[in-house]
């Protein structure tokens, strides 16, 4: 047949204990190119934590202005943007503010506590979510993958 004519030339293709295989093909110069490229990636994006990830978007966005005591009046935290993200980044993670306190240093289960029961509720977390969305439409990915109706 045709396949088993062009297998003689065929030097990627071996038959190792009766199933086909490929070998990976090497460019030339390519693993040079890949550490470079690794590098340049690293010098510009440093490894960060998923907590300071949070806490960078909450400073930059201010999405965590959108929370606050029921009363509309000023927050009596010491640290409003470390609470408010600790709280998000506990809350999205599904951990419950006795358990964030064991594995946090410097924050109490009571002071988790308070900040998810008392300054957050759905609609001010619906309105950050928007705060979120609505910076993420802005970057030009969006429009690399559509038009931005659909994530």
């Amino acid at each position: 047949t045709a396949l088993e004519v062009g297998y003689a030339d065929n030097t990627d293709l071996f038959i190792d204990d009766g199933v086909p295989r490929l070998r990976r093909r090497r460019v030339p110069g390519a693993p040079q190119a890949v550490e470079k490229l690794a590098e340049a990636i690293e010098v510009r994006m440093p490894e960060r934590s998923l907590l300071q990830i949070v806490a960078r978007t909450a400073y930059w966005l201010g999405w965590h202005h959108c929370f606050g005591p029921a009363s509309g009046s000023d927050p009596k935290i010491r640290d409003i943007l470390g609470r408010y993200s600790l709280a998000v980044f506990t809350g999205g993670i599904n951990i419950g503010p006795y358990e964030a306190a064991k594995h946090i240093a410097g924050v109490s289960a009571r002071e988790l506590s308070m900040v998810r029961n008392r300054h957050i509720d759905l609609a001010k977390l619906n309105a950050a979510i928007a705060v979120v969305n609505n910076a993420f439409n802005e970057l030009d990915v969006v429009k690399a993958w559509g038009d931005g109706t659909s994530v």
